[in-house]
């Protein structure tokens, strides 16, 4: 659906980084400044039905790590946060499995201590974004058939 593909850019990549731009002066003067991108483990690997959502998240994922590089030189900390499934009224809502889901304690935990161990990439749970890294180094034609493969089950149970 364009207008809703048109919305989660909006939200995930536009307003993002219209918030990064009303706030560079500060961050830039800033001694201690962090930036925390909150992006998500399937931008990873491309899934069905999951287009918009997971494409806005990887170009999330690909403008963090480029203002990382832009504001290294400031001393400004950008963290890329990439989580799986979040227990959240969102998730809720989810009619197909979410493997490894964890709560949002969990995950707010788990964010805290990253930070506190100063990572600029926190990622979680890790058997779930091990297994997307793994999936998404596999050749593209077998993630292709995979992709494929998982949409024609999900509209076979629809």
């Amino acid at each position: 659906d364009a207008k809703e593909f048109a919305r989660l850019l909006t939200l995930n990549i536009a307003a993002p980084q219209a918030l990064i731009a009303a706030f560079d002066a500060m961050l830039r003067a800033s001694d201690d400044a962090r930036v925390l991108a909150l992006t998500s483990s399937v931008g990873a690997s491309p899934r069905a039905y999951w287009g918009a959502y997971g494409a806005s998240k990887a170009a999330l994922t690909y403008f963090a790590h480029a203002l990382r590089a832009d504001l290294a030189a400031e001393g400004v900390d950008v963290v890329v946060v990439s989580p799986g499934f979040v227990k959240t009224p969102l998730t809720d809502r989810n009619d197909f499995p979410m493997p490894f889901m964890v709560t949002a304690d969990d995950a707010a935990q788990r964010i805290a201590n990253g930070l506190a161990k100063g990572r600029n990439e926190i990622a979680f749970p890790r058997r779930f974004t091990w297994l997307l890294k793994v999936l998404g180094a596999l050749p593209q034609g077998v993630v292709d058939r995979m992709a494929a493969s998982m949409a024609r089950k999900a509209d076979q149970n629809s």
